[in-house]
């Protein structure tokens, strides 16, 4: 049952079916461990805990996802201090996982929200605007490391999917797990891609050519640091 306090603060549908999502947070206050928590807690599921109901999810948000949010929200910010984002026009695009009651509550182009489970997606990709005649910059963040072409030949295809290239004036893939292979590995993802869906032909100098739009970059890892001394003075 939703409680009335959250009907007031969140105008959502609540006539419709509803999907009851929980997260949690788990990071250690040394920050000493740092990896990926989902295989360890899927091999320690036991059968007769309590399940989920149907609908309902639980979201883990363990050190490794949280240090790559926190990197990617520094290099936002830093990005849009540098003045290459504007203020207003700017969004995440995520067509695929556009809810009906975010259509609807955010008309404006710019102004789609990241929902809870695309917190932990492979990758973010930001819209911004550029000049009133319609031109538009794009960011994606990868959280992966970029060590086969393959990976790059994946997010170029999402890329074509979904029109991106259509309106896209710039579009910078941006990695703060890269590795010394990830930039030879990106640029050997155009060709093959260009070659993959227009083999011997005319068409893939085309491809390649649009492609140049596309540029890539390693963003420094930032991790967050708390001391017990520092939160036990908070409270």
């Amino acid at each position: 049952m939703v409680s009335d306090s959250f009907t007031e603060h969140f105008p959502v549908p609540h006539d419709e079916d509803k999907k009851v999502i929980a997260c949690l947070f788990v990071y250690n206050h040394d920050h000493a461990y740092t990896k990926n928590l989902n295989n360890q807690i899927a091999n320690n599921i036991k059968e007769d805990w309590p399940k989920l109901k149907s609908h309902s999810e639980i979201i883990i948000l363990d050190p490794e996802t949280l240090i790559y949010l926190n990197s990617i929200q520094i290099d936002y910010w830093a990005t849009k201090g540098q003045k290459n984002i504007p203020d207003n026009a700017v969004g995440f695009f995520q067509p695929d996982h556009q809810l009906q009651y975010h259509r609807r509550s955010c008309s404006n182009r710019y102004g789609s929200p990241l929902m809870l489970e695309q917190l932990v997606a492979p990758f973010h990709v930001i819209r911004f605007g550029i000049d009133q005649a319609g031109k538009e910059g794009y960011i994606l963040y990868y959280r992966g490391k970029g060590e086969s072409s393959d990976e790059f030949i994946h997010l170029i295809d999402y890329l074509f999917t979904y029109q991106v290239m259509d309106s896209a004036s710039t579009i910078t893939f941006k990695l703060p797990n890269a590795t010394n292979i990830s930039h030879p590995n990106f640029q050997k993802s155009k060709k093959e891609y260009a070659e993959m869906v227009a083999p011997n032909s005319s068409v893939a100098k085309m491809i390649l050519e649009r492609l140049s739009i596309i540029d890539m970059m390693s963003i420094s890892i930032i991790k967050p640091q708390f001391f017990e001394s520092e939160l036990g003075m908070r409270s």
